[in-house]
């Protein structure tokens, strides 16, 4: 489902005023495909100037897809959007992209990341090794996310309540999420601590 919010202080030509100016969707980069959503377009209630694009894609090959979305005002101005994706033909869990902030720090780090389990519960698991492998801290969480993205777990190098201090090096974290579908996804990465 293509589901995009569109903004113009002028106002939203949805009615494809102009050679051109429909909204449109192209896929892949095929232009000669592009499939006008004028249709598809519904403004908020009592505005002009804002509402909702909603298609809802069918058949798509499995793999890596790019979508770039093109609306324009009634002042004949063009506002474009892109985005890339992956279709895949099972619901196993997936982690997309995954960061850590600040890095390097020296006291707490925030984890962020994309995956493929809204609406879903589970537990989340947040480790962090020394070089040498030794695991220096430990926390899990239940998972239950609304959206694609998690951003509520972290480490507080420096103690404070959640755990005791480590002196500044690399380090070694690894995020396990457990599904309620039984699906288990991880990812790893290495995050450096300072002391002053």
């Amino acid at each position: 489902m293509l589901l995009a919010r569109v903004f113009d202080e002028g106002g939203i030509n949805a009615a494809g005023v102009g050679i051109g100016h429909d909204i449109k969707a192209t896929l892949d980069g095929e232009s000669s495909e592009s499939i006008v959503l004028n249709g598809f377009y519904t403004a908020d209630l009592n505005t002009y100037i804002r509402g909702t694009v909603r298609y809802p894609f069918e058949e798509l090959v499995v793999g890596p897809h790019q979508l770039e979305l093109v609306v324009w005002d009634v002042q004949n101005n063009k506002g474009k959007a892109e985005i890339d994706f992956e279709v895949y033909d099972d619901f196993e869990s997936a982690l997309g992209h995954v960061s850590v902030y600040p890095n390097p720090s020296t006291d707490v780090f925030r984890f962020s990341l994309e995956h493929n389990q809204a609406c879903q519960s589970g537990v989340a698991t947040l480790e962090v090794f020394s070089n040498s492998g030794q695991l220096v801290y430990r926390a899990e969480q239940p998972w239950q996310q609304e959206g694609f993205r998690a951003e509520s777990l972290q480490w507080n190098s420096a103690g404070g309540s959640n755990g005791s201090t480590v002196p500044a090096g690399v380090y070694v974290f690894r995020l396990t999420l457990n599904t309620e579908t039984g699906g288990i996804v991880q990812y790893a990465d290495q995050i450096i601590v300072l002391r002053p």
